[in-house]
C-alpha cells in the first residue's frame, strides 16, 4: 500500500501516551529504540519518503501538591532528537516549541490546555498546530 501511495513525507508523532509510564532513563531508551525499529520498517518500504518526527508536548504531573513536567520528559525529548537525527530523520520538538520544562501550567492558565495537564483545549491545538506548521514552513524555505 506504501508504495502504491508514494507519499513524499511521513509525518509520525509519538510519546504522549508513554510518558507517564517511562519510570528510569532505561525506560527511555529501550522507548527510543522501539521507536527507531518502527522508523526502519516504514523507510524500508518508503525509501524515497522524507520523515519528520514530532516529538512529544510538556505534560504534568502533581508533585508534592505541585504540577510539575514529568520527570523524564525533557531527557525522552532530547533522547528522541538524537535518535531520530542519528536516524536521517527531521525532529520537531513540541516540548521546546510550547516553552520546555513546566510550561504545561502557562498553557493551563491561558486556557490553552486542559487540566488535565496533558491535552490541549481547542485554542491550544490551534497554536500549537500554527507553531509546527511554521517551524516546518520557515525550514523548508532556507
Amino acid at each position: 500500500m506504501a508504495a502504491k501511495l508514494d507519499p513524499k513525507v511521513v509525518i509520525l508523532q509519538y510519546g504522549g501516551n508513554t510518558v507517564p509510564y517511562i519510570k528510569d532513563s532505561l525506560g527511555v531508551m529501550n522507548y527510543s529504540r522501539y521507536l527507531t525499529g518502527h522508523i526502519s520498517w516504514l523507510r524500508k518500504r518508503m525509501p524515497e519518503a522524507v520523515f519528520l518526527f514530532i516529538g512529544p508536548g510538556d505534560m504534568s504531573t502533581l508533585v508534592n501538591g505541585n504540577y510539575t513536567t514529568y520527570p523524564l520528559l525533557p531527557y525522552l525529548d532530547q533522547q528522541l532528537k538524537e535518535r531520530c537525527l542519528a536516524n536521517d530523520v527531521a525532529y520537531w520538538s513540541m516540548f521546546e516549541a510550547m516553552g520546555g520544562e513546566n510550561s504545561m501550567q502557562y498553557w493551563v492558565e491561558q486556557e490553552l490546555a486542559s487540566t488535565d495537564y496533558t491535552h490541549f483545549s481547542p485554542k491550544g491545538s490551534r497554536i500549537i498546530s500554527e507553531l509546527f506548521f511554521n517551524a516546518l514552513y520557515l525550514d523548508l524555505s532556507r
